[in-house]
């Protein structure tokens, strides 16, 4: 029984020890594309860590992507009349990566190591345009909304080096698979039905097939087209620069 207190009580003393080294951590580099990526981690002991990472997905409009997506519409469909400008944006999300951490080239939390990470995240992309009818005089607005949900799990290796007293740099390679839960969901509305069933009449023309699409009969229709399940590999990289206290 005293082997065992002794031992119980070293043990809590390691874990106590490691476990004043705390680190958050920025990763610049996705500032460039909207995202506020952070991080915090924790040594468990000698050689193993905890790492979680948060990441904000800030509202982008990808500008550039929907000019060449008008571009490309209006060269397909050149008689669709009276559609305007449109195009994609996201809204605000975030991903959430707990991370097991084994470093095998030195003590944490320096050196090489080994990771096990799981992934959820949750993003939403929309897109909207509209449709101006051949007498000018009503505007005809739809949106088509794809929410989705994303579970993953990765393993990968990574390097961390201290940089003075209080600084660190960190990168890491993940490599998984992840299921992502996506729905689509589409709304138009306008003044009237009639202008409604001239758009679809036009989208009948442009795309040659009369008839493949159903009128409607209100003035705004809210539309659910269901939801699926998406198998992808995932794949994560990520720099970032940390403090540790």
């Amino acid at each position: 029984m005293k082997r065992i207190i002794i031992t119980l009580t070293a043990v809590l003393f390691s874990l106590a020890t490691f476990a004043q080294t705390n680190i958050v951590k920025i990763a610049p580099l996705k500032l460039v594309n909207s995202k506020l990526a952070l991080g915090y981690e924790r040594p468990l002991s000698e050689k193993t860590s905890i790492n979680v990472g948060l990441q904000i997905v800030l509202p982008s409009g990808f500008n550039n992507f929907n000019t060449n997506l008008q571009e490309s519409f209006r060269q397909t469909y050149p008689n669709l009349n009276g559609l305007q400008d449109g195009g994609i944006s996201r809204g605000v999300g975030f991903k959430v990566t707990p991370e097991f951490r084994f470093y095998t080239g030195g003590n944490a939390p320096e050196g090489f190591y080994l990771a096990v990470m799981g992934r959820i995240s949750r993003s939403d992309y929309e897109y909207e345009s509209s449709y101006i009818t051949n007498d000018r005089s009503e505007t005809v607005v739809f949106t088509f909304a794809a929410p989705s949900t994303t579970l993953g799990a990765a393993v990968g290796l990574g390097f961390q080096k201290k940089l003075g007293e209080n600084f660190l740099i960190d990168w890491n390679l993940n490599a998984g698979a992840a299921a992502n839960l996506v729905s689509l969901r589409g709304k138009v509305d306008a003044p009237s039905v009639e202008a409604i069933n001239e758009l679809i009449t036009e989208l009948e023309v442009a795309l040659e097939e009369p008839g493949i699409f159903d009128r409607v009969t209100t003035n705004s229709v809210d539309q659910s087209f269901g939801t699926g399940n998406i198998p992808a590999p995932l794949l994560i990289s990520r720099l970032s620069v940390g403090y540790f206290f």
